[in-house]
């Protein structure tokens, strides 16, 4: 195992109703790497996300943190947010989950100050994943697992979501995308970026096409 190496999978199965909808028979991945998902719907890329977050389980194979689990955040689509709750009450909740504190800045080092009091059932969906982007990178977690985060921003939250990605050290992150151009191109250089294709359960290939 090489010493950069983070996580390993070794023959993992997961299966729906009897049916295998991801099989691993090995895969690595290495440290301080963003790794971009690709495939068709329904090709397996969020059974792998919520295998790695910990939501799921696998029926058999081995899942392996170096050289422990790291803290790990999540981001899948429908943001899972409280409609009840403004945006500055979201971080308060998080911060007492995840043992650590927020202010005001918070909100402004995410770019979510001018809706900070505002309740989510009253924003719009691109407010919404900016929101549920913000409390995905607060607390500086080592891993990021994202389920395609570029689902309804518009071009000043996409902007957003590339400074928080490019502004943070993290052991690894993962996004799972059908943008996969558009973001390898806004990361190209700036990042050590892979490509991990999944088709019908199946990872086929990682390529590294960054620097």
């Amino acid at each position: 195992m090489n010493s950069s190496t983070c996580l390993t999978l070794r023959n993992v199965l997961r299966t729906y109703s009897g049916h295998p909808v991801l099989r691993i028979p090995e895969l690595s991945f290495q440290r301080n790497d963003i790794v971009i998902l690709a495939g068709p719907n329904g090709a397996g890329k969020s059974t792998l996300l919520r295998l790695l977050s910990g939501a799921i389980s696998a029926d058999r194979g081995v899942i392996e943190w170096f050289p422990k689990r790291p803290s790990v955040s999540y981001f899948e689509e429908g943001f899972g947010l409280f409609e009840d709750l403004t945006v500055q009450e979201h971080f308060a909740f998080v911060a007492r989950f995840r043992a650590t504190t927020w202010n005001r800045e918070c909100l402004k080092d995410y770019g979510l100050q001018s809706v900070a009091h505002q309740r989510v059932a009253h924003l719009s969906k691109g407010w919404r994943a900016r929101v549920a982007l913000g409390l995905t990178f607060f607390g500086e977690p080592q891993v990021l697992l994202l389920d395609e985060p570029l689902n309804g921003l518009d071009d000043s939250g996409r902007t957003e979501f590339i400074r928080l990605l490019g502004g943070r050290t993290f052991e690894l992150c993962i996004v799972a995308t059908h943008e996969v151009e558009w973001l390898h191109t806004q990361l190209y250089g700036t990042q050590k970026v892979q490509h991990l294709q999944v088709c019908e359960g199946v990872v086929s290939s990682v390529n590294q096409v960054g620097t």
